[in-house]
C-alpha cells in the first residue's frame, strides 16, 4: 500500500506532503481509526500499526498524538481535538481478520472516523446528480401550521382537530384507571374488563361503576341504574324512584354521582340491540344535558362518545339510525352549552322534562342559535326580522308597565311562573292567556325570562372571538373614541342577524334610560349595562 497524508481539521487528503505543512512522527503504539464503508454499510475500528480490531470500536482517548500511516483510498472526517496527520486501513482490505481478542486496543489511543468514498470521479458525479434529482422530484413535505386560539394572554397554538380526536379516543381508559371501581366476577373472582363494564346489559348492577365513597351514594347509584333500565324499556318491573328523583339527586350531589349517571347511560347505549331502547336512552341523554354537566375529567370522553355516534351509521361500531344521529348531534350542542353556563339549581318539572326529551326533533327557542330560531319560526312568522320570543317578551313587559316597576331587571322572578311561561313558549304558544292573573302584575317574571333567553343562547350574541376587542374598545380613556370603536366592531364584525338583535335590544333598553324612567325604576345606565353584559357576552 502507499502512504497518504490527512488533515483531520480540514478533511483534506493527499498522496504527497502539502507545501508549508509538517508531519508528526509515528508512534510505536499506532493510532486507532473508526472505519465506515458507505457501500456495504459496515463499521469497524483499525490500528495504523497494522493491528485490526473488529466491532465495536474502542473507546476514544486524546492522550496519543496523530501520526502518519498507510491506507488505500481512505479519507478522514475532521475532528475538533486532533492535529495532522493520520491514516488507517479499511475493513474491506484483503486479508482482513477480526482479531479483537488477539490484539486488544492499547491503553491510550485516539479514535478517528474514516469514511470510504467512491474512488471513480465519474461515478461520484453521477451519484451526486442522482441525489440532487431525487431531492428535487421528492421535496420534503411542508410543515403544517398549527391552528391558534385567542386567549386573554394572546394567541396560542392548539392541537389539530385530528390529533385531538385521537387523544380523546383514549380518554375513557385514563378516566377508568382513576375513577372506576374494581369489579370482579366468576368463581375465580377475576377482574371484569373495561369493555364488558361499558356494554349494555339487561340485568341491574349490584355496585356502582365508579368508585364512590359514601355508602348512601352507592345505594342511590344502584337504584339509579334501575331507573335508567325503566326509562329505556329494558326492565318492566315497577320502580319506586321516578326519573325526576334521579335528576334531583344528581343536582343535590357532587360531580361523582353525576358522572355515575352519565356513565350508566353510556353503558346502556353501547352495543344495545334494541332501537326503541337506544332512542329512549338518547332522549334521556338530552334531559341530562339540560339539567347538569359532567365533570371536567369525564367531559372529553362523553364528547368523544357522542361525536362517534353522531358520525356513525348502520354499519359503524355503534350502529345508529338516522334518528339517533340527529339526537346525538343535538346532544353535542347541549353538552357545550351546559359546560359553559353550568348546572341547574332546581330540578326540572315534568313539563320541562318532556320538552327536553323531544327537543332534538322539536327544538324550542331556549338554548338554540339565532339561525335555528329564525329557521323554525320562518313558516309561521315569515316577515319577522328578529326572534319572535324577543318581541313577545319585550312587548309583554311594556304592556305590564315595566317602565314603572322598581328595579325591574334586578328583581328575580318567581321560578314556577317562569317555568310555566317557558314551557308554553317552547311549544310555540306566545300568549299570556291564563297567566295574567297568576302574574298579578309581576313583570320581573318576564324580565328574568328575557335575560335567561339571552344567557342560554347556544352561541352568545357577541361571539367570543371579539370579546377582548370589545373590552379593549370600551377601556379607551376618550369616551367618544371608545363609543366609535364599539360601534365599528358591531357594524363590521357581527353577523347580520346578530346586529339586528343588538339594535332591537338597545332600542328597548333606551326606554329605561330616560330621566323619568330612571327616577321610577331606580336603574341607571351603568346598572342596566351591568345586568345585561353577562348575558350578552361570554368570556372565552
Amino acid at each position: 500500500g502507499q502512504s497518504f497524508f490527512a488533515n483531520p481539521q480540514s478533511g483534506e487528503c493527499a498522496w504527497a506532503v502539502p507545501s508549508g505543512t509538517f508531519v508528526l512522527p509515528p508512534q510505536s503504539g499506532g493510532q486507532w481509526w473508526e472505519l465506515y464503508d458507505e457501500e456495504r454499510d459496515l463499521r469497524s475500528a483499525s490500528s495504523s500499526a497494522g493491528k485490526r480490531n473488529g466491532l465495536p470500536p474502542p473507546a476514544p482517548s486524546a492522550s496519543t498524538k496523530p501520526h502518519s500511516g498507510r491506507g488505500a483510498g481512505l479519507s478522514t472526517i475532521p475532528s475538533t481535538n486532533s492535529l495532522p496527520i493520520q491514516s488507517g486501513s479499511s475493513r474491506s482490505d484483503p486479508g482482513y481478520e477480526d482479531s479483537s481478542a488477539d490484539f486488544p486496543p492499547p491503553a491510550s489511543f485516539e479514535l478517528r472516523r474514516i469514511v470510504r468514498r467512491e474512488r471513480d470521479p465519474v461515478k461520484r458525479k453521477r451519484m451526486a446528480a442522482l441525489a440532487a434529482a431525487s431531492s428535487e422530484s421528492n421535496p420534503p413535505p411542508p410543515v403544517p401550521r398549527l391552528p391558534t386560539t385567542r386567549l386573554s394572554t394572546g394567541d396560542h397554538k392548539v392541537l389539530p382537530a385530528d390529533l385531538r380526536r385521537e387523544i380523546e379516543a383514549f380518554a375513557i381508559e385514563s378516566y377508568a384507571k382513576r375513577h372506576f371501581a374494581v369489579h370482579r366476577s366468576g368463581i375465580l373472582r377475576r377482574k371484569t374488563p373495561l369493555e364488558k363494564l361499558l356494554r349494555w346489559q339487561k340485568q341491574p348492577i349490584t355496585s356502582p361503576l365508579l368508585a364512590l365513597e359514601d355508602s348512601e351514594t352507592k345505594k342511590d347509584a344502584v337504584r339509579g341504574f334501575k331507573v335508567i333500565l325503566r326509562i329505556m324499556g329494558d326492565r318492566i318491573t315497577p320502580v319506586f324512584w321516578p326519573k325526576r328523583w334521579l335528576l334531583e339527586r344528581g343536582i343535590a350531589s357532587g360531580s361523582a354521582f353525576r358522572d355515575e349517571i352519565f356513565i350508566q347511560t353510556i353503558k346502556q347505549l353501547t352495543s344495545n340491540p334494541r332501537f326503541e331502547s337506544r332512542k329512549s336512552g338518547w332522549e334521556w341523554m338530552c334531559v341530562l344535558l339540560v339539567t347538569f354537566a359532567p365533570s371536567r375529567d369525564l367531559h372529553g370522553h362523553l364528547q368523544s362518545f357522542i361525536k362517534g355516534c353522531a358520525s356513525s351509521g348502520p354499519e359503524g361500531p355503534n350502529s345508529t339510525s338516522e334518528e339517533e344521529v340527529i339526537m346525538a348531534r343535538y346532544c353535542l350542542g347541549r353538552l357545550a352549552n351546559i359546560a359553559r353556563r353550568g348546572s341547574r339549581l332546581q330540578t326540572p318539572t315534568i313539563a320541562e322534562i318532556e320538552c327536553a326529551s323531544e327537543a332534538a326533533f322539536h327544538p324550542g327557542v331556549f338554548g338554540q342559535t339565532l339561525d335555528v330560531i329564525m329557521q323554525r319560526q320562518a313558516d309561521v312568522y315569515p316577515e319577522a326580522k328578529v326572534p319572535i320570543v324577543l318581541t313577545f317578551l319585550t312587548d309583554a313587559m311594556l304592556a305590564m308597565d315595566a317602565l314603572k316597576a322598581p328595579l325591574v331587571f334586578r328583581t328575580p322572578g318567581d321560578p314556577d311562573l317562569m317555568t310555566k311561561l317557558r314551557v308554553r313558549i317552547e311549544k310555540g304558544h306566545y300568549s299570556l292567556v291564563g297567566l295574567v292573573s297568576q302574574l298579578d302584575g309581576d313583570v320581573s317574571v318576564l324580565a328574568s325570562l328575557l335575560k335567561l333567553w339571552f344567557r342560554e343562547l347556544e352561541e352568545p350574541l357577541f361571539p367570543p372571538s371579539i370579546y377582548y376587542d370589545c373590552l379593549e374598545a370600551a377601556a379607551t380613556p376618550n369616551q367618544p373614541e371608545s363609543v366609535k370603536a364599539c360601534l365599528r366592531i358591531v357594524q363590521e364584525r357581527l353577523p347580520k342577524l346578530n346586529k339586528r338583535v343588538v339594535a332591537f335590544t338597545v332600542s328597548f333598553l333606551q326606554l329605561f334610560c330616560t330621566e323619568q324612567a330612571k327616577d321610577i325604576t331606580g336603574l341607571s345606565v351603568e346598572m342596566l349595562a351591568g345586568v345585561f353584559a353577562p348575558n350578552l357576552f361570554l368570556c372565552p
